[in-house]
Formats: C-alpha cells, sequence, structure tokens
C-alpha cells in the first residue's frame, strides 16, 4: 500500500495455528492490520475491545467450540453488512448452510494466500463504495 498506509482491520478466526500464521502473515504483508483469533470465542473478545468493526471478517467454518456461522452471525448481530469469507475443506452448499447469502463469500480450503488476500482486497472495496 502507498506510504505504509493500513488499509483496514480483516478479523482473522482460523483454529489452525499454521493458517492462521501464513494467513496474518500475508495480510499484514498486504498492508492489512490482522486480529488473528483461534477461537471463535477469542474473536468475539478481540471484536469487544475494538473501537469500531473490522472491514472483513475471514473465518474457517469448522472450528471446536464456536463454530464459523456461530462468528458470522454474532459479529454480524454488532456489525450487520460486514463482508464476511468463510473458508472450508468442506462444500460451498455445506459451508453456508442457514446463513444469509448477502456478502456471504466463500473460499475452498486448500486455497493460495495470494487467493486470501485478493478476496478480502475485493470485498473491502466494494464495501468501500
Amino acid at each position: 500500500p502507498p506510504c505504509g498506509r493500513r488499509r483496514g482491520t480483516v478479523l482473522l478466526v482460523e483454529d489452525e495455528d499454521g493458517v492462521r500464521r501464513l494467513s496474518t502473515r500475508a495480510l499484514e504483508s498486504a498492508g492489512w492490520r490482522v486480529l488473528a483469533a483461534a477461537s471463535g470465542e477469542a474473536a468475539m473478545q478481540m471484536l469487544e475491545a475494538e473501537p469500531g468493526p473490522p472491514s472483513v471478517l475471514v473465518s474457517d467454518v469448522v472450528m471446536p467450540g464456536m463454530d464459523g456461522t456461530q462468528v458470522v452471525r454474532a459479529v454480524r448481530a454488532r456489525h450487520p453488512g460486514l463482508p464476511v469469507v468463510l473458508v472450508s475443506g468442506y462444500s460451498e452448499s455445506a459451508a453456508l448452510e442457514g446463513l444469509p447469502e448477502e456478502d456471504l463469500h466463500f473460499l475452498p480450503k486448500p486455497y493460495t494466500l495470494r487467493q486470501l488476500v485478493a478476496r478480502v482486497e475485493q470485498l473491502a472495496a466494494e464495501a468501500a463504495r
């Protein structure tokens, strides 16, 4: 990003340490501030400590405790219309089951870090319009 300007904040919820670390590094090197949570519960605590809404939520679907769909509902209850990227090794229909479709995007695992960054940037740009 120009002049090292921050692009916004991504709330990243991923229970796999390696995936979370790599995704965080990729997003940060693209200029994003990342709130990286190992669980849905941790994500909600981080969100409460934040002064404003994140730009984009990226969450794994299948996690112990609070799963991705519960995270999306809880975050959207606070920040309606927040763009969401759900990542999963399962099919899109299984991952998005029971969730409202708007501003919900699916990224199948395994994904490349470039795909993740591009998807986040695309959603943030659309939301800014």
